[in-house]
């Protein structure tokens, strides 16, 4: 009796234990922590002599009628190691998170408007849609919405007082006091601007 009994007590701290670990993973597109303004990731890749950098902006867009949110990332790739020469485009990628008991936040392809104030700035559409593996502790579901920006006219909308990204039904906003976190991107495809290690 004892010995099932303590079977029974490791298969359940077991459980909790992968528990954890999935509510981890989802951590970082749910606010289980107050987050820092924006986080640089590089990755270097040493087979493809690639570089890939990617700012993960704050700030999510409100939470639509099936409580899902998005949050937009800023990413460029060089060759080799060492930034030497300006990347031409810029990746955003609207990331949407939506709780277990919703659908999906996009469900299909959608184009990126960029506004600023009223005016139209510009339109995106759509190079790739991807729906994340839903893992058996996840407490929800994710998708990505990739779009290509040339590197000089996403300099250039950095004038504007405030932007606004919108893609279906989710409307992210970076007024005066965040558009900070974007400028961020291009201190980074500069060759001035701080380097990857």
């Amino acid at each position: 009796m004892r010995t099932l009994y303590a079977a029974l007590l490791a298969a359940a701290m077991l459980l909790m234990v992968s528990g954890a670990s999935g509510a981890k993973a989802q951590c970082n597109r749910v606010p289980c922590a107050k987050p820092e303004p924006y986080q640089v990731l590089t990755t270097y890749d040493r087979l493809a002599d690639r570089t890939r950098v990617t700012v993960v902006l704050e700030g999510s867009s409100r939470p639509t009628g099936l409580g899902s949110r998005a949050w937009l990332d800023a990413s460029f790739s060089y060759s080799g190691a060492q930034l030497t020469a300006p990347p031409e485009e810029i990746v955003l990628t609207l990331e949407s998170f939506t709780p277990a008991r919703g659908g999906w936040a996009f469900s299909r392809r959608q184009k990126l408007r960029v506004r600023s104030g009223k005016s139209l700035q510009l339109e995106l559409p759509n190079i790739e849609y991807l729906r994340r593996p839903v893992g058996l502790f996840d407490s929800g579901r994710r998708e990505a919405l990739s779009f290509r920006i040339p590197a000089e006219r996403f300099a250039a909308l950095l004038s504007e007082p405030e932007l606004e990204f919108k893609a279906g039904n989710a409307k992210i906003r970076f007024r005066q006091e965040n558009m900070e976190m974007l400028r961020e991107v291009v201190r980074r495809m500069t060759l001035s601007g701080p380097q990857p290690r």
